[in-house]
């Protein structure tokens, strides 16, 4: 065979299948020679076929040996093609600047963006194009429009990752709960994800007696339909703004058309009803199950106490454990400020200790990452309950996330310039395509009662 690339998986793969066969060959002849004997027909048959096995193995990884040491030459000459950083000595990592980047101009010192040659593509310019063309390259993103026509150009592409992450300007709750389903991409071309399902089991018993009848029963199965819905909106701007703006206006609109369908994404996971092009989320779900936490002035015991009954209800009709809890931002900071009856606190940094209900862990920067734990479960604080609760109670998620399956295809864009012409302003539009659906109802418990009321000081 010819290898065009090294791959160091395959090769690694080549070697795994080339000892264990060296092994099986070594054991035919150490049974032979413990026996004292000489091969017997039917293992020198074996040994001649493992034989030529091995050397097919050893030309294949021979033929990877070649491509990997042509792979380190190729990289050793790009990098003899590229100047050293003055005053860094030793070994260095370059790579080629992405297309499009916070500070990108063309040869001539022009700055140019991602919408800006949307825009320009449209019109046929051609540097756009080659620009949109590049990045496409760069991001491995199939277009799911059809791409050119005669007199237009797509505009619809994957969003380049700088314009997500370094411009905030408006703040909103992120998808914390979202992230912690079990997430995949949605197909193109479907309008619905169908997630089988086995709805009757199978059955098993002793049997009686001998020859007596065994236990049967036919599997039934079943699908969980889970439709492709959108997420979208649009603003408008006037050509001034991008024209005459000192920073790169790309920036500002994706990110906040990316920030918001992020919350909209969670908030369907969350707080969707099943109706009205929303998925069924988990606080709707027929199945889960309630846990009343009833108290007038909450504590750190009832709580812990709440939660440990959502959990063996999880562990005893899903049979398997609850992987995450969720609560609202109010409820875990009330939670931490706990102290018990010598005014020790009941959430500690630490495991060890007296009285500890639960623990802390350092403050972070990521807002999806888990800020302590109850009953040895990451807890996870997603602003968006609070919303959701407003003034009332909020509810807390005991669940295993991993069977609450989420699909989204990637964050679409387009600008159109046409419909607002008469005023010289722009609409940029983003939407994305989600579908979601618990597999199994039983596997959430929802602690709610007058326990989760909103704690006095903690409003949001």
């Amino acid at each position: 065979m010819s290898i065009g690339t090294y791959q160091p998986a395959v090769h690694a793969a080549l070697q795994s299948k080339r000892d264990k066969a060296q092994a099986d060959l070594e054991a035919i002849l150490t049974t032979a020679e413990t026996s004292q004997r000489s091969l017997h027909a039917s293992e020198a048959r074996k040994f001649e076929a493992i034989t030529a096995q091995i050397k097919e193995f050893d030309e294949e990884l021979a033929e990877h040996r070649e491509a990997g040491d042509r792979h380190a030459a190729a990289v050793r000459a790009a990098a003899a093609l590229e100047p050293q950083p003055s005053g860094v000595a030793g070994a260095y990592v370059t790579r080629e600047r992405r297309t499009y980047g916070p500070e990108s101009r063309d040869v001539n010192g022009e700055r140019y963006g991602f919408v800006t040659d949307i825009m320009a593509a449209r019109r046929g310019d051609g540097e756009a194009i080659q620009r949109l063309d590049r990045h496409r390259q760069e991001v491995g993103y199939e277009e799911r429009a059809a791409g050119r026509s005669t007199s237009t150009y797509t505009s619809d592409f994957q969003v380049p990752t700088y314009l997500l992450t370094e411009y905030v300007p408006y703040f909103r709750a992120g998808q914390v709960t979202w992230n912690r389903s079990h997430m995949g991409d949605l197909p193109p071309g479907y309008a619905s994800v169908n997630i089988p399902k086995i709805t009757t089991g199978t059955v098993t018993a002793p049997q009686g007696a001998d020859n007596a009848p065994i236990a049967s029963q036919d599997v039934v199965t079943g699908t969980i339909a889970a439709p492709a819905l959108t997420l979208a909106g649009q603003t408008d701007y006037s050509v001034q703004m991008r024209d005459m703006s000192p920073i790169d206006f790309d920036q500002v609109i994706l990110q906040d058309l990316s920030l918001d369908l992020a919350k909209q994404k969670d908030n369907a996971i969350l707080n969707g009803t099943g109706t009205n092009g929303q998925i069924t989320g988990v606080l709707d779900l027929a199945g889960a199950q309630s846990i009343t936490y009833t108290e007038a002035t909450p504590t750190a015991y009832g709580l812990t106490t709440a939660v440990s009954k959502a959990i063996n209800y999880v562990r005893t009709t899903r049979f398997a454990p609850p992987d995450s809890i969720v609560m609202a931002s109010r409820r875990w900071q009330y939670f931490v400020q706990t102290v018990d009856d010598q005014h020790r606190p009941t959430v500690q940094p630490e495991t060890t200790g007296l009285n500890v209900f639960a623990t802390t862990n350092a403050l972070t920067d990521d807002p999806l990452a888990p800020v302590g734990t109850i009953a040895g479960l990451p807890v996870f604080v997603d602003p968006l309950l609070d919303a959701i609760a407003g003034t009332g109670q909020d509810t807390i998620i005991v669940g295993r996330l991993d069977d609450f399956w989420t699909f989204e295809s990637p964050l679409h864009l387009r600008v159109i310039d046409s419909v607002l012409s008469g005023t010289l302003a722009l609409r940029a539009q983003g939407w994305v395509y989600i579908s979601g659906a618990s597999r199994f109802d039983k596997s959430f418990a929802l602690v709610k009662g007058t326990g989760t009321a909103q704690p006095s000081g903690y409003g949001s």
